[in-house]
């Protein structure tokens, strides 16, 4: 072994130990190796008039007496170019830059950090140790990131994850314990969402947004949906009032659909520029309509009827008695009543007096959920005797005499045994050609009577 092993200083061997034998060369390399420090790593060619004891550490490319010396340790000593090639994990300082090089992987790497170094390393850790999947790890109470105001920078701060593909995951982990309880990003797809877990292994979409610029909350945007913001589950509001604003004059809705299968598929609510509001069926169109000058209208001519034989409105308040058109135009196949078929309805049907049963109690929930509060409702006129007819001596009536009328119906035409309703409208011509019939008769009794009567 003819020199050290981490300096490479050499030794004197036996054929050297003589009395007076120096040792310059080993002082020489140890003069320029131990606490290293070089004016520059710029040189690729030796300086014009390098000072005695000067270190550089050769550039690359290099020519004349630095050729084939890239990287080397080129000291000037004794008025020559001694060169020393570095080892692993030796140190150096470069004057001209200020920075500390460690010799690693055969090249020379800053370690110190300040305002200019570049520095890449393999991991990092802070307060705690990297490993293989966190290769940047950090452990403190706080983490700071603030705009650039020392080079001194725009003023602004962003934060980038970039991911390889659409169906790779970007975002950031909230985590308990080390077990996930929140995820936002990018996760699977370019839709950005918010996932909620109880247990970091079940997730529950709280929101998602694709990057059409649609929003759904509760579950996945349903891009067949012309709607920009989708809600999958049950909305409570508690509030004094929530507005719906149109977009346009065009107007403004509330769609309440059911696309379910077997589902009758829904009503639209809407308020129309002119202003009128309407309830439309999703299926056969307009139901009801409340029109710019307030009247109520039903959505088609002579097509619905307001209430039925088992949902009764208990009174109906009108200034008029106007209920329905009787206009000439109207009707088809006019003919008279006819004496006959007045006094035979007459004669069968009698008049009652009767008290209404009472009715049973019935909640007013109508579609409230479990546990709102039930509401029991009691018709106001209820009370007390009443007059009128009896449904069913109406019907017999009308089968004796061989007609029909509107005067009698069922509340479900397809069942015989559904509730029978009157509309005593239609008993007034019935009345009214009684009466002229017995007008009639009353003229010819005082005409015959004149005739028989004796002068005087």
């Amino acid at each position: 072994m003819s020199e050290t092993t981490r300096l490479k200083l050499p030794f004197i061997m036996a054929a050297q130990a003589q009395k007076h034998v120096t040792h310059n060369e080993a002082l020489l390399a140890a003069d320029a190796l131990v606490h290293l420090g070089v004016a520059t790593r710029q040189l690729a060619s030796p300086p014009p008039a390098p000072a005695e004891g000067a270190r550089y550490l050769v550039a690359a490319h290099p020519s004349g007496d630095f050729l084939g010396r890239a990287g080397a340790i080129a000291a000037f000593d004794g008025g020559a170019w001694r060169f020393h090639a570095p080892d692993e994990g030796w140190r150096c300082w470069v004057a001209d830059e200020g920075r500390l090089l460690v010799h690693t992987g055969g090249a020379w790497t800053p370690i110190n950090l300040d305002a200019d170094s570049e520095v890449q390393v393999a991991a990092l850790g802070v307060g705690t140790a990297p490993d293989a999947a966190n290769r940047l790890a950090v452990k403190s109470d706080a983490v700071l990131l603030s705009h650039d105001d020392v080079t001194p920078g725009t003023g602004h701060l962003r934060v980038t994850l970039n991911k390889s593909a659409s169906a790779r995951d970007g975002g950031i982990a909230f985590q308990t314990g080390y077990s996930t309880r929140a995820l936002l990003g990018t996760f699977g797809s370019d839709a950005f969402t918010l996932r909620v877990s109880p247990d970091g292994s079940a997730y529950s979409p709280v929101l998602a947004a694709d990057p059409g610029g649609k929003v759904a909350l509760r579950g996945a945007v349903d891009t067949a949906l012309a709607q920009p913001i989708q809600l999958n589950g049950q909305v409570r509001v508690s509030a004094d009032r929530m507005t719906v604003e149109a977009a346009s004059a065009v107007g403004v809705g509330l769609h309440l659909s059911n696309t379910q299968s077997g589902a009758h598929g829904g009503y639209l609510l809407s308020a129309s520029g002119a202003g009128a509001f309407s309830i439309a069926d999703q299926t056969s169109g307009a139901r009801l309509v409340v029109g710019p000058t307030g009247n109520i209208l039903p959505g088609a001519d002579n097509a619905v009827t307001l209430g039925e034989a088992g949902k009764r409105f208990s009174a109906v308040y009108a200034t008029t008695g106007t209920i329905q058109t009787s206009d000439r135009r109207d009707k088809v196949d006019v003919a008279p009543v006819g004496p006959k078929l007045a006094l035979a309805l007459l004669d069968a049907i009698e008049p009652v007096t009767f008290r209404w049963r009472e009715p049973e109690e019935r909640d007013d929930r109508g579609g409230r959920g479990e546990g709102d509060e039930a509401k029991v409702v009691t018709a106001p006129h209820a009370a007390g005797r009443h007059a009128g007819f009896l449904a069913q001596e109406v019907r017999a009536a009308l089968d004796a005499a061989g007609t029909e009328l509107g005067v009698w119906g069922l509340d479900d035409g397809a069942d015989a045994a559904s509730r029978q309703w009157l509309r005593p409208d239609q008993m007034i011509p019935l009345l009214w050609e009684a009466l002229r019939e017995t007008r009639r008769e009353l003229a010819a009794l005082k005409a015959g009577g004149a005739e028989q009567a004796p002068a005087l």
